[in-house]
C-alpha cells in the first residue's frame, strides 16, 4: 500500500502546492519569499492530510464514494484552517485560503479521479 501511496502524494503535490503558491498573491503586499513559503506549506499541509486520507479513511469501512466524499471534506477544511493560521489571514480574507484548499482538492481529486478510471 506504502508503494502506491508515494506516487499518489507526490501528484497530489505537483497539482496542488502551485495553487498555494498562488494563495500567497491573494493576501496582499508580498512579504520575504512569499511563494516559497506558500510552496512549503502546500508541502506541509498535505504531508498531514494525504497520509490520513489514504491510511486512515479506509478503514472507517464506508462505502467507497460516501468515504471519498467525507474524506475530501474534511481536507478542504483541515487544509483551509492551517493555510490560514500558518499565514495569518485576517478574518475578512479566510475566503481566500478556503478557496485554494477547495480549489487544489478539486483539481487533485478530479485527476486522481480520472486516473483511476483510466487504469
Amino acid at each position: 500500500m506504502l508503494d502506491a501511496w508515494l506516487p499518489a502524494f507526490l501528484l497530489t503535490c505537483v497539482l496542488e502546492v502551485p495553487i498555494y503558491a498562488l494563495l500567497r498573491r491573494r493576501l496582499g503586499p508580498p512579504r520575504r519569499h512569499p511563494v516559497r513559503r506558500a510552496a512549503l506549506l502546500g508541502l506541509a499541509v498535505n504531508a498531514v492530510t494525504h497520509p490520513c486520507v489514504w491510511f486512515l479513511f479506509p478503514r472507517l469501512g464506508l462505502p467507497y464514494w460516501r468515504g471519498l466524499a467525507l474524506a475530501e471534506v474534511w481536507v478542504v477544511v483541515v487544509e483551509g484552517v492551517l493555510l490560514a493560521a500558518a499565514l495569518r489571514v485576517p478574518r475578512g480574507r479566510l475566503w481566500v485560503p478556503a478557496g485554494a484548499a477547495l480549489l487544489a482538492n478539486a483539481v487533485s481529486l478530479g485527476v486522481g479521479l480520472l486516473a483511476r478510471y483510466l487504469a
